[in-house]
């Protein structure tokens, strides 16, 4: 054999082996995909599995979207054996099934313990409506009806019994976006009807309310408008008692928030314009009084400084009589005698008149001064 033929069949040997070597290798590729391309899929149904709780709870809709997506992926993915692929496809189904079968079983209790939550308001509903239609004319028990309503809105509003505050007096419903909150263990259904009977019977109770409200205000009302008449054109005094009165029956009285504020209001403007006359008056007495009290003190002065005068005077007039007295004793003539007897007449006529004068002033003092005493 030739050198050049044995270099011939050297290299096509050499060439199967290359060939074969590279078989093996991507051979070895393809079954690392296909275990790489198993567990990825395990993975993804222990995920479906696991991966859909929150808080505790279950998340269905995110479960079923995400094992739509499995599925296609066990359809679809590549390399991976058939046996392989039916068994990730077994298992799926189980899982789903647990899934659908939990799912079932946890809507017929929801839909269980929402029937059960709609009676148990539907019969709070019910006895509201029955305290209001017993006495439609009682306030008390038409505020008890509205109690027994805010504790059924509770009910719907949080999905537990716990008291709560009546419905908003002067309105006769809250909306639907108040009342119909996610949860609280009642389905739409089953919250629809408990809001349509609650509103229903909410109306009925408002509307025995707001007659009530209408009868009492227009009871008082007149009264109101005769205390605003009266502060404003008649006697201030009177207006204020009228006042008075009327803020005595609204103590007693049945009105809705606005009714009351609007007579508080017009009451209160009332009492201001009263108040200012009342003040004005009462300045106008006090301004006439300091002037009154003026004057009695300017005459008290004056009639005190008169009365001592007055005395000092008939302190003078009697020492002119003692010594008159003692000239008529020492007189030598009778034209002397006579002309000092009639000086000491004289006297005497003044020193009466003085003391009359001084019995008037001093009356007038002792007046003056009982009636400042007085005030």
């Amino acid at each position: 054999m030739s050198a050049l033929k044995v270099m011939g069949i050297a290299q096509q040997t050499s060439g199967v082996t290359e060939m074969s070597d590279l078989m093996s290798v991507e051979w070895e590729k393809w079954l690392e995909q296909e275990k790489s391309n198993y567990q990825a899929m395990e993975k993804q149904l222990a995920d479906l599995t696991n991966g859909h709780v929150v808080a505790g709870v279950f998340q269905y809709r995110e479960f079923w979207a995400h094992a739509n997506e499995v599925a296609e992926k066990i359809k679809t993915i590549t390399p991976l054996p058939e046996d392989d692929r039916e068994r990730l496809q077994e298992e799926f189904q189980r899982i789903c099934r647990d899934v659908k079968r939990r799912q079932a079983e946890e809507r017929d209790s929801r839909r269980a313990e929402s029937r059960q939550r709609r009676e148990t308001i539907e019969r709070k509903i019910a006895e509201a409506r029955s305290c209001a239609e017993s006495a439609p004319e009682d306030m008390k028990s038409l505020n008890k009806a509205q109690a027994l309503l805010g504790e059924a809105l509770a009910m719907l509003k949080e999905g537990t019994p716990q008291k709560a505050d009546p419905a908003k007096e002067d309105s006769a419903a809250p909306t639907p976006a108040e009342v119909a909150p996610a949860g609280g263990g009642l389905l739409r259904e089953d919250r629809q009807a408990c809001w349509d009977k609650w509103r229903q019977a909410n109306d009925f109770v408002f509307g025995k309310r707001q007659a009530i409200w209408n009868r009492d205000y227009e009871e008082v009302i007149p009264k109101v408008k005769e205390a605003v008449a009266e502060a404003s054109e008649g006697d201030s005094f009177q207006a204020l008692d009228k006042i008075k009165e009327v803020q005595a029956l609204l103590k007693k009285a049945h009105l809705s928030k606005t009714q009351r504020e609007e007579i508080r209001g017009m009451l209160n403007g009332a009492w201001e314009t009263a108040i200012g006359k009342v003040n004005a008056v009462r300045d106008e007495k006090r301004r006439k009084y300091e002037e009154w009290l003026s004057r009695m003190e300017a005459n008290l002065q004056r009639w005190t400084e008169e009365l001592g005068k007055n005395k000092e005077m008939e302190a003078q007039l009697e020492a002119e009589m003692a010594q008159i007295k003692e000239q008529i004793q020492t007189a030598k003539s009778r034209e002397v005698t006579d002309a000092l007897r009639e000086q000491l007449s004289q006297n005497r006529q003044k020193i009466a008149s003085l003391g009359r004068l001084n019995k008037q002033l001093e009356e007038k003092i002792e007046a003056v001064k009982a009636k400042i005493g007085n005030n």
